[in-house]
Formats: structure tokens, C-alpha cells, sequence
């Protein structure tokens, strides 16, 4: 029973320090290997039984990645980028004595929140001791120094974080709060939560991740449509498109982006063949999944599916076709940097598209492709691909390709049937996350993702054993 109360903790500790410098979270780590031994001592057996569906897979995917480097060259590059995702491996390992009931879930959720307004708090203290008061000095930059000191990787860096992945990690969290905001039975408490929840959504905004607050607000209007009470089904619908629109809108901006920076014009023959493609993207998606949700008609996911591909093939083919809209040696945006990393992630798979590069190859693969399509800085900083999916498909093949899929899709069902709208958040970050950022090669993006899925999983395998 002491065993079980310090694993509880340990877990408590690890959720709550996710988000902050490396050194404080391992400490639950630390905490859960050491009752690992002693459980193991004590059990005299290895449970592997215990090792749940997503820990299965995130062993699955670390092993094919080992195995890559048979037909790797650069085995010594390798074998550093397999040090990096040996979490994908221990993770797993360290929960599987862990017992969850409801209550303990419940409280793994509010630690995880409070966590985050903990890293909130420390945040802006750390950036108001070290702001340069100096600055109010000149009035002409007194905003643009407050601005750029407390936004983005500035803001981020005050917990040893990445902006991307600490936008991330509040997403989720601010899903977490809201949960326990419409769960909450002491109204004297809600305020508070919902206090808690409106500064989340603030810094979300503040550390200028397009991408991950498009997928925030995706995430969010999802949440409020199914807890709100709206008794007209028309009304929610209604709601589900104006949520569709500000997704849309996102990715507009993005375009605009990109044009002002590069000074390009598009023109009628841009906007049909391009333009309108990517905002049907940003449009239908949304719309589709928050309407699954409800009408519960799997055929339009099918739909929402080839409409997404359809849409995508298309934009993604008239970028082919015209080369000059991607201005790679001036590479003003990341947009078209990012561009530049698929393109030549894509033509390497179609080169080796059953066992990729290997993941000691794989750099060398892309820098050799970046000399292809002329892309000077990308050769020079030696970019990855930025794209988790094309990034498991370079390192290990297409089988790891199909298993990072299913892994999204076997948890988006799950929630689907268990209406755990935190679950299908979940999935809906990793997956949009996924998209422009290869998530799951640094340790504070592989802590996140496989430490979260797994509670969930231990979580339902407990119920299903009880």
C-alpha cells in the first residue's frame, strides 16, 4: 500500500513539473524507477501483460528505429538520435505498476493543471526580475521591449521551454481545467478555475504559435459545444461552423503572411488553385469532426478524410508547379522554409519507401535534397524535416509511419466512445502539432505525449480489468 501512495506521488510530482526545467521533472522519474526496482524485487516477475496498447506502441516505434541502424551508414549519428528517444522505451516501463482508480485520475488531471499555473507564475516573476528597466527610459520602446520580453521563446525560456512545446503543454492544460471547471460541485471554487483557465488562454496566445493555437481553439470550441447546455441540435451545428470559420481565418492569416513577407501576388488562377484549397482545409475539417462528434455518422470522417486529401493534393501540387512562390535562398518565413523540409523529406521516401534512410542516414539524406532544390540555409543549419510523420517515415520505414497513425486514431476512437473530450484534445494536438514540428525528438515533447497517453491508457486498462 506505501508502495502505491509513492508511485501516486511520484506520478503527482512528474505531472506537475512537466512543463518547467528538465532537472525538476526527472525527479518524479527518478522517484518511479526507484519503485520500479523495488516492485519488480518484491512481484519477482516482469508484468508484461502490464504494458498497455499506446505503451506497446511507443516500444514498437523505438525498437523499428533501432533496428534502422542495420542499414544505416551513420551508425555513430544513430545511436546519438536513439539516446534522445529512449523515453519512447522507459516511460511505459516505469507505469506499469501503476494502479489507477478514477479518484487518482482525477487527481493526476488537477496536479497537471496546477502545474501549469505554476509555470504560468513562474514565468512572469523570472521575467519581471530579469526585465531591463532601463528601457522605460525611451518611451519610443517601451511596448515593443514589454511585447518581444514576454512573448514567444522569451516567454517560454523562463521555464527552460520551447515556445511550441509550452504552447502545447497550456492547451492541453487549459482542456484540463475546463473539465474540472463543468465537473466542479463547489461553485465557491469555479471562479477560480476559471480565472486559472482565461490566464492559460492568454499566455496561449502570447507565446505566437500559429499552429498550435489553431489546433487549441479547434480543441476548445470542440469542449464547449459538449458541455454547454444547447438543446437545439441546429444551434450546435451552427456553432460548429462559426468554429470551423475562425479555423479558416487562421489560415488565411497564414497565407497572408507569407505573401506580404515575400511580396508575391496572387492572382485569381493563385486563389482558386491554392488559396481556396488550403482555407477549404482550415474550413471543412473542423466542421467535420465537431459534427461527428454529435450526429455520430462515421462515413462523414470518411468524407472529411478524401476532402482533406483532395484539398491538400491540390495546393500542395500547384506549389510544385510553381517554384517560384517559395523563395528559399530569402527564406523570410517559416512557411516556406517548412516547405522546403517536406518537399525534400518526400522525395527521399519516394526514393526509399519501404525502410527510409535509416535513422543514422536520414540527415545526410535531407541535406543532400536541400542541395537539390537550392535551399542554402537549411543546408547550413542543418534542418530536419519538421513533420513528425514524414520523420518516423525517413527514420524507420512506413510501418512506423502506419503505427504513429494508428496510435492518433486507436485514442481519437477511444474518446470518440468514451466521450473524453480530453482524450480526443489530446489526439487533435499531437496530430496538428505533428504537422510542422517533428514532436517527438525532443525529451520535453516525448515526456508530454508518452507520459500523458499512457496514464490514459493505464487508466482504461485498469477499468476494463476492474
Amino acid at each position: 500500500m506505501k508502495l502505491d501512495k509513492l508511485n501516486l506521488y511520484s506520478i503527482i510530482t512528474t505531472l506537475f513539473f512537466i512543463a518547467v526545467y528538465t532537472a525538476l521533472n526527472n525527479i518524479g522519474f527518478i522517484a518511479l524507477s526507484i519503485l520500479l526496482i523495488i516492485h519488480a524485487f518484491y512481484s519477482k516477475s516482469f508484468p508484461l501483460k502490464l504494458i498497455t496498447t499506446n505503451g506497446f506502441i511507443f516500444i514498437s516505434l523505438f525498437v523499428l528505429q533501432s533496428l534502422s541502424l542495420l542499414y544505416s551508414n551513420n551508425t555513430e549519428f544513430g545511436i546519438k538520435q536513439l539516446e534522445g528517444q529512449l523515453w519512447l522505451l522507459i516511460i511505459p516501463i516505469l507505469l506499469i505498476f501503476t494502479k489507477e482508480d478514477e479518484d487518482n485520475f482525477i487527481k493526476f488531471q488537477k496536479f497537471f493543471f496546477f502545474g501549469g499555473c505554476f509555470s504560468i507564475a513562474l514565468a512572469f516573476i523570472y521575467g519581471i526580475v530579469f526585465f531591463d528597466f532601463n528601457t522605460i527610459s525611451n518611451n519610443d520602446f517601451i511596448i515593443t521591449n514589454i511585447i518581444k520580453h514576454f512573448t514567444y521563446h522569451n516567454l517560454a525560456g523562463y521555464v527552460g521551454n520551447h515556445a511550441l512545446y509550452y504552447s502545447c503543454y497550456l492547451s492541453f492544460s487549459t482542456i484540463i481545467g475546463l473539465n474540472i471547471f463543468f465537473n466542479q460541485q463547489k461553485n465557491s471554487h469555479k471562479k477560480y478555475y476559471l480565472t486559472a483557465v482565461s490566464v492559460h488562454i492568454i499566455v496561449i496566445f502570447l507565446l505566437k504559435s500559429t499552429t498550435i493555437t489553431l489546433g487549441f481553439v479547434i480543441c476548445f470550441l470542440m469542449f464547449l459545444l459538449n458541455h454547454i447546455d444547447i438543446n437545439s441540435v441546429k444551434t450546435k451545428l451552427y456553432l460548429s461552423f462559426l468554429s470551423s470559420v475562425i479555423c479558416a481565418v487562421f489560415m488565411h492569416i497564414i497565407l497572408l503572411k507569407a505573401r506580404y513577407y515575400n511580396n508575391h501576388y496572387f492572382d485569381s488562377t493563385d486563389f482558386f488553385q491554392f488559396y481556396l484549397p488550403i482555407i477549404i482545409i482550415g474550413l471543412f475539417i473542423p466542421f467535420g469532426i465537431i459534427y461527428i462528434l454529435h450526429q455520430k455518422r462515421m462515413v462523414i470522417l470518411i468524407i472529411t478524410f478524401f476532402i482533406f486529401l483532395l484539398t491538400s493534393f491540390l495546393a500542395l501540387n500547384y506549389l510544385k508547379n510553381h517554384p517560384e512562390k517559395l523563395d528559399y535562398k530569402n527564406n523570410y518565413t517559416n512557411i516556406n522554409a517548412r516547405y522546403g523540409k517536406w518537399l525534400s523529406a518526400v522525395n527521399i521516401i519516394k526514393q526509399k519507401p519501404f525502410l527510409g534512410s535509416g535513422i543514422g542516414d536520414r540527415q545526410d539524406d535531407l541535406i543532400k535534397q536541400y542541395k537539390v532544390i537550392d535551399f542554402p540555409k537549411a543546408i547550413s543549419a542543418k534542418y530536419n524535416e519538421h513533420n513528425q510523420y514524414l520523420r518516423y517515415w525517413l527514420d524507420s520505414g512506413v510501418l512506423s509511419f502506419l503505427l504513429f497513425l494508428f496510435l492518433i486514431f486507436f485514442n481519437f476512437k477511444r474518446g470518440f466512445v468514451n466521450k473524453d473530450y480530453t482524450l480526443i484534445s489530446l489526439c487533435i494536438l499531437l496530430a496538428i502539432f505533428s504537422m510542422t514540428e517533428s514532436c517527438l525528438i525532443r525529451q520535453k515533447g516525448i515526456i508530454f505525449f508518452v507520459f500523458i497517453f499512457c496514464l490514459y491508457d493505464k487508466r482504461n486498462y485498469n477499468k476494463l480489468v476492474t
